[in-house]
């Protein structure tokens, strides 16, 4: 992680006054920082929104952790397999059958056509 390179400016423009844009560009933000970006002056609005709003200084707060959780390594591993509820697992037993039978089909379909080479 280089301090020295410069981050991307925002995909998009900052509207400071909307925390639909300030949510939508922060993940984009948090990952700079994780990197060690130094973060491109496009993004003073948004940091200006986190300031001023405790709730997207939140969101940011988490997502930060989260991240850098990740980067970094430390983030748990997941130490169960998780199971499908029943219903899933019927439909998932039943389908590649059908679709295999479908399949082959189609497939003899096409070895028996009307096709004969020329003499």
């Amino acid at each position: 992680m280089s301090s020295h390179i410069f981050g991307a400016p925002p995909s998009e423009p900052i509207d400071p006054e909307s925390h639909g844009s300030v949510l939508a560009l922060l993940p984009e933000y948090v990952t700079q920082l994780v990197l060690g970006q130094r973060i491109h002056p496009d993004w003073q609005p948004l940091r200006q929104h986190l300031r001023q709003c405790r709730a997207c200084r939140a969101e940011y707060n988490s997502l930060y952790q989260q991240m850098q959780a990740t980067y970094n390594g430390t983030l748990p591993a997941v130490t169960f397999t998780p199971t499908l509820p029943p219903f899933l697992r019927e439909q998932r037993a039943r389908r590649p059958q059908a679709a295999h039978r479908h399949r082959t089909t189609i497939i003899h379909r096409r070895i028996r056509s009307n096709f004969r080479p020329r003499s």
